[in-house]
């Protein structure tokens, strides 16, 4: 359900208010989520439950007025935090999924790339038929007298998010649709329509998510005459684009909005890296850790006191949960990389540190942590692969233990 249904399950109830299949599931959810707390402990559960525990007193704490708000905002919206809780519970459903096996964990990634597939796709169609879903959704600004346009920001109106969106259909089909040998027409598919999204959202963030996860998954992908057949075609593709741009004049807003994705300047006149506005927010925010270290400033009220989103989740939640709550947040990405990383070398470990990565890397520019509509995804993504893990290292581990006894079986 949450694979199918939470990219494209958006019901939007008026201006700047909207919900999804993450607030319908959630109840649900929720019993398997305690379950998995209360039964056998591990790093990453036991990080998740101090998180919460620590969000709940500051948000408690900003509730009973003990940290201030700035002027004009609503303390009532610290309840918001309930949303990060309903984020991350895909991840503790499919980690506590007794049914779990292999053919069950292919069609959960099968379900969430078509439903992935067909949010990018609407969201490519809303763009180019000039339909625009917010009435502050995000632009481009050329300058010399080009004007702006709009960036694609699929069924959220948010560039950022439909950007996130592209990268999870993108790294899904080159991971777990490489581990459960989909179809190379559909993990072609999937990649070329994730790419295409995010040029048209011109979201950094999600060209680094890619390209983090291809690169994670070469040595995978470099096996076997279908996957050489895949990057085969990917390549001519990328070296045919490059080609006719170079020998063909682009319009000057395209050459732009490309130089703004140009991860390794191949351009020579990349502006990737730059990015002055997130870098003054970011040393505001820095000085706000000083207030309430502890408690932090409230959830949500990062806009409230600088202007603008923290466009970090990291830096983020230390600022508005404290550090006790920023710790273990880190933690429990860093717990689940080490999970696994500790899996004996195959695509099943390849698959779980590139969808790992490539979503830290993104938390670094974006705030995922917040993303209602696409991160659900992202975490659901990453217990699969860690429960393949999981699977991989048992499968290890009988197989030595079956080595061990047969000495003894050959001297009986």
């Amino acid at each position: 359900m949450y694979a199918a249904l939470v990219p494209i399950l958006i019901l939007r109830i008026s201006s700047g208010v909207a919900i999804g299949a993450v607030d319908f599931l959630f109840p649900f959810a929720l019993i398997v989520l305690l379950r998995q707390l209360s039964s056998k402990v591990t790093g990453a559960s036991l990080l998740a439950t101090v998180f919460v525990l620590a969000a709940s007193i500051s948000t408690f704490a900003v509730l009973l007025d003990l940290i201030p708000v700035p002027p004009g905002a609503n303390p009532s919206d610290v309840i918001l935090i309930l949303r990060v809780l309903e984020i991350y519970t895909p991840f503790f459903v499919v980690m506590s999924w007794e049914g779990w096996n292999q053919t069950r964990a292919r069609r959960v990634t099968i379900a969430a790339i078509v439903s992935s597939l067909a949010a990018c796709t609407i969201g490519i169609l809303l763009h180019h038929a000039g339909i625009q879903i917010r009435d502050t959704q995000q632009v481009n600004w050329y300058g010399d007298g080009l004007g702006s346009s709009l960036r694609a920001g699929g069924l959220l109106g948010n560039s950022g998010d439909f950007g996130h969106i592209a990268a999870l259909l993108g790294a899904c089909a080159l991971t777990l649709g490489v581990l459960y040998r989909l179809r190379p027409a559909l993990i072609l598919l999937s990649v070329a329509i994730a790419s295409y999204a995010t040029f048209l959202s011109t979201s950094r963030a999600a060209m680094l998510h890619l390209v983090i996860a291809l690169m994670c998954m070469i040595p995978t992908l470099l096996r076997g005459r279908r996957a050489l057949a895949i990057i085969g075609v990917a390549v001519t593709g990328v070296v045919a684009l490059m080609l006719y741009i170079s020998a063909s004049g682009i319009d000057a807003r395209l050459e732009i909005s490309l130089q703004r994705l140009d991860l390794f300047n191949w351009s020579g006149e990349s502006s990737f890296y730059s990015s002055t506005t997130r870098v003054n927010t970011w040393d505001q925010m820095m000085s706000l850790i000083s207030q309430n270290p502890f408690f932090g400033i409230g959830y949500g009220m990062t806009i409230p006191h600088v202007g603008s989103a923290g466009d970090n989740s990291f830096l983020s939640i230390f600022v508005e949960l404290g550090l006790i709550a920023g710790i273990a947040f880190i933690g429990f990405w860093i717990a689940n990389l080490l999970n696994a990383v500790r899996t004996p070398s195959g695509p099943a470990r390849a698959a779980a540190i590139a969808l790992i990565i490539s979503e830290f890397a993104h938390m670094l520019t974006v705030d995922t942590h917040s993303m209602w509509a696409t991160t659900p995804v992202s975490v659901l993504l990453i217990g699969l692969a860690l429960r393949e893990c999981q699977n991989n290292r048992a499968s290890s581990l009988n197989r030595h233990k079956a080595l061990d006894l047969t000495p003894r079986l050959d001297r009986n």
